[in-house]
């Protein structure tokens, strides 16, 4: 009988362990999936500011892109000239949201022709939007 006894603790012992270590199991599997869940999304936005919001869907599918003919496509560089000396005359900050006020009024301006306008990149004082693709 103490033999039974003793032989059963050890069971609820180990049941124990084995129950506690999937809980654990389970909040380690949770907390990764959440990890994945954000770092998938960073990946997205990083691809969407590089590529077209079509092409990152196929590849996004296990689709290939093939690439396509355009018939009417604009392609806009854009400096503001004096920017040089208007960096001189501001504090960083003061820049910064200068820029960040220029950049959005252009966002906003192209936002109306999501469908047919592509901002590609800005730099500082310098854009370059691609229309038509």
């Amino acid at each position: 009988m103490v033999t039974a006894e003793i032989s059963q603790q050890g069971v609820d012992r180990v049941t124990e362990r084995v129950v506690n270590y999937s809980a654990q199991l389970e909040e380690t599997v949770k907390r990764q999936k959440a990890q994945l869940k954000e770092e998938r999304l960073k990946a997205e936005q990083l691809l969407l500011q590089m590529l077209p919001k079509s092409v990152v869907e196929l590849l996004q599918n296990g689709k290939k892109y093939h690439p396509v003919s355009f018939t009417d496509v604009g392609v806009m560089f854009s400096c503001i000239e004096g920017m040089d000396s208007v960096a001189t005359q501001l504090k960083p900050l003061q820049w910064v949201q200068f820029l960040d006020d220029m950049c959005s009024a252009i966002d906003n301006i192209i936002s109306g022709f999501q469908h047919y306008t592509y901002k590609v990149e800005n730099i500082s004082d310098c854009f370059v939007v691609v229309t038509g693709v």
